[in-house]
């Protein structure tokens, strides 16, 4: 039988952990520091037929951490060691100005160096063993700010260190920090007993242990996204040597292949799902719902850009091409991506250029190529027309760009939002700024009678990269005047974004997606003010850079290597995306244009439940 070494094993999450170990005919080495509790435990965990030996006792003594590994080698080894006493440096949890520095220290001594000493202890027999795991439990505490949470969470941030090392020095070993989220423990409420807000009870996660160690996953930091309700759904890791998503490829059957209106009769636009962030903590509501989940005060920065007709049919010589009209220039040249048509009505990527390559279009209009749009990439190019001006071509021949994981082809009105107006010059964008499209008239007038105000900004997009995920290119925007003085307005009522007073503004700023916060970034002066601006912006949002403006973001739902996501983080945070994320994979929420909604908002504070 495989054998396991529990520490923090008498009650919560450790016990729970133990008992599901035990009904899997596991043998168990158990440690807490009350021996009677733990003694119950281990009597109780016996009965499922298994060995259960327990020692009470500190972690952080040496010599209980090696009498920890001689009863499991007595057992027949180590196969899997789960890091669970904790300590939390001050209960309650205090300010850091308060934090005594010997409770700081009784928590990184616990947390941290007993943890280490436990797995130098038993690395022979994990070494040995053919499952060798270690789970350090973690904490969103470790990853996110969080106001008297510092001492506790710089421990569990530095045992997430400490793991992440482990499993490069130790690749033969799976090593899994795992933050099981707030649960209803004897640690949380001695850490915030003021905190009446219903938890999860531990046994409530305990699937998700269970399935990384049924699965085995590459080693990493993993945590365990609640659905509604509390019931854990999934496991999704994020290894810690790296920045790529590591819920993976979306899988197929999650993307939306058709308007939401058009899945049944009697429904509309608005009848998408609704995913909403809090900082970490996920809700899952319906979008008609979002009246409610605003308030009086908030402002919402919408993009009025006009959705564009931006595929034509044309021909490179003999051969059939699909031409993605993306921007038009300054000089009248207009950024294009030359696709191979394919057998389902869609297309896929062709190899750019060369320079002087001629397109005919309908209607006796030509494109020569002229050169890459950047040097990056040669996916676009800028190209010279002639014979005709190629938004008549859109308006007579083109129609809206459509990707594979689309069912069929769908009227131009379909990838219109209700914000949308035309340009005078008929330009547009050259996919749907599709953050917007579930917003009906209906809602529109719920939220205007609820005090929510609207900020008009354009920003018209360009051509996506559905292969290559690459980072936006330039784009032509503007931000007006009344916007700019109603984002100002927005901060200055509530006393500006550090500190926001209790007797000051409720509002936030909220951006309608990717482009409303690329396009209010882009208008922010040294001072912090927006100002009116139109032109062209290469702004590249980033967590590096982060955001002045924009305190909360409505956008859809994004592919694991699109740089949105970099956007979200520095919105809300890592741990709040990757969170969601998770959420949404396991709630089986819809991606892309036509698929469902996720509302980015600030954690829930004292002065939110005020406003």
């Amino acid at each position: 039988m495989p054998v396991a070494i529990i520490t923090g094993a008498s009650k919560g999450l450790g016990r729970e952990l133990g008992t599901a170990l035990a009904e899997r005919g596991w043998d168990l080495v158990l440690n807490a520091r009350t021996e009677s509790v733990l003694a119950q435990t281990a009597k109780d965990l016996a009965s499922y037929g298994t060995r259960v030996e327990a020692l009470p006792g500190d972690v952080t003594d040496a010599a209980q951490r090696a009498a920890l590994v001689a009863a499991a080698r007595a057992l027949g080894g180590v196969d899997l060691l789960v890091s669970n006493a904790s300590a939390l440096g001050a209960e309650p949890l205090v300010r850091l100005e308060d934090l005594a520095p010997d409770g700081l220290r009784r928590a990184l001594e616990v947390n941290v160096v007993a943890a280490l000493g436990l797995v130098q202890e038993a690395l022979p027999l994990l070494r040995a063993s053919s499952t060798g795991t270690v789970i350090a439990v973690s904490s969103d505490a470790a990853a996110e700010a969080y106001e008297t949470w510092g001492g506790y969470g710089a421990s569990k941030a530095a045992l997430d260190h400490l793991a992440a090392v482990l499993a490069v020095e130790e690749p033969d070993l799976w090593v899994w920090a795992v933050d099981p989220g707030d649960m209803a423990t004897d640690l949380y409420t001695a850490a915030v007993p003021d905190d009446d807000d219903p938890r999860p009870a531990p046994r409530s996660v305990v699937p998700a242990f269970l399935r990384l160690l049924d699965e085995r996953p590459a080693s990493g930091r993993y945590w365990c996204p609640l659905a509604a309700g509390g019931a854990v759904r999934a496991v999704t890791g994020v290894p810690a040597a790296e920045r790529v998503r590591a819920f993976g490829k979306v899988p197929e059957e999650l993307s939306a292949r058709v308007p939401a209106e058009q899945r049944g009769p009697g429904l509309d636009r608005d009848c998408v799902r609704l995913l909403v962030s809090h900082g970490t903590e996920v809700t899952h509501h319906g979008f008609t719902e979002l009246p409610l989940l605003l308030r009086a005060g908030d402002l919402l920065v919408v993009n009025t850009s006009p959705t564009l007709a931006a595929a034509v049919d044309g021909r490179v010589g003999d051969a059939p091409v699909v031409v993605h009209f993306s921007t038009r220039g300054d000089d009248g040249r207009w950024a294009v991506e030359l696709r191979d048509p394919d057998e389902r009505g869609t297309t896929r990527a062709r190899a750019g250029g060369p320079a002087g390559t001629e397109v005919r279009l309908p209607g006796g209009v030509r494109l020569v190529l002229r050169e890459p749009l950047s040097g990056r990439s040669e996916r676009l190019w800028w190209a010279t027309p002639s014979g005709g001006d190629p938004v008549e071509v859109l308006g007579r021949h083109g129609r809206p760009i459509r990707y594979s994981y689309t069912e069929r082809d769908q009227p131009l009105s379909a990838y219109q939002t209700v914000f949308a107006l035309p340009s005078a010059e008929g330009t547009g964008s050259a996919e749907m700024p599709s953050a917007a499209r579930p917003f009906t008239s209906r809602t529109v007038a719920e939220l205007v009678s609820r005090g929510v105000q609207f900020a008009p900004i354009t920003l018209h997009t360009g051509v996506a990269s559905a292969e290559a995920h690459e980072p936006p290119y330039p784009e032509r925007f503007g931000v007006p005047e009344a916007s700019a003085r109603l984002i100002n307005a927005v901060h200055a009522d509530r006393g500006g974004r550090e500190g926001s007073a209790p007797e000051g503004g409720c509002g936030r700023v909220i951006a309608i997606g990717t482009t409303a916060v690329r396009a209010v970034e882009s208008a922010v002066d040294s001072d912090g003010a927006v100002r009116a601006r139109e032109g062209w912006t290469d702004l590249v949002v980033t967590p590096e850079r982060g955001v002045r403006v924009v305190d909360g973001l409505l956008t859809g739902l994004h592919e694991p290597e699109a740089s949105h996501l970099l956007m979200l983080e520095a919105v809300a945070g890592r741990a709040a995306v990757d969170r969601a994320y998770a959420a949404a994979l396991a709630g089986r929420y819809l991606w892309h244009e036509f698929g469902d909604s996720h509302l980015m908002l600030p954690p829930n504070s004292h002065h939110a439940t005020n406003c």
